[in-house]
């Protein structure tokens, strides 16, 4: 039973992503979706431990705070996977009115797996990303350049999760 419900987790994270990338297009406007969300979004610099990618809290309303000090495609990155903990990890009454998830190099927490697959999708949708497979564009920095990801992410995504042949 475990099992079933974590496909149907990853389903809805799928599905909700390709919503969002429906309304706000590829590469996905960030800045758009958390204010649709009525999410705030902090990236403070020379304040949080190198560790620290961001987390997600509640005061008023749902705060997402980025390390600013990391390169613009990390943040994209932590700021869709923080997204995704804003949608659904916020619970009001936990440790008195908020909950900081802290986003882990090594993830181990189903929560973390499943913010990590809504951020990929979010931000190379597997539709787009086939779409430029098939058109022929073999070069993982052009994939990076136009999904605004890292290069690692990019590899990732192509080869690991999508399963495309390395060339």
């Amino acid at each position: 039973m475990f099992w079933g419900r974590v496909n149907e987790q990853v389903t809805d994270a799928l599905k909700v992503a390709n919503n969002l990338v429906s309304l706000f297009g590829v590469p996905v406007n960030l800045g758009a979706v958390t204010k649709y969300l009525g999410f705030e979004v902090w990236m403070p610099k020379h304040t949080l431990p190198e560790e620290i990618s961001g987390f997600v809290t509640l005061v008023d309303s749902v705060i997402i705070v980025v390390n600013g000090d990391m390169h613009y495609h990390r943040r994209r990155f932590t700021l869709a996977h923080e997204i995704w903990h804003g949608m659904t990890d916020i619970v009001e009454d936990e440790c008195g009115g908020c909950v900081v998830i802290y986003r882990r190099e090594t993830i181990t927490d189903s929560r973390e797996r499943l913010a990590n697959i809504f951020a990929t999708e979010l931000l190379m949708p597997a539709e787009h990303v086939l779409r430029l497979w098939k058109s022929g564009v073999r070069d993982v920095k052009e994939y990076s350049r136009f999904f605004l990801v890292s290069r690692k992410t990019a590899e990732v995504r192509l080869f690991a999760e999508l399963g495309l042949p390395r060339f």
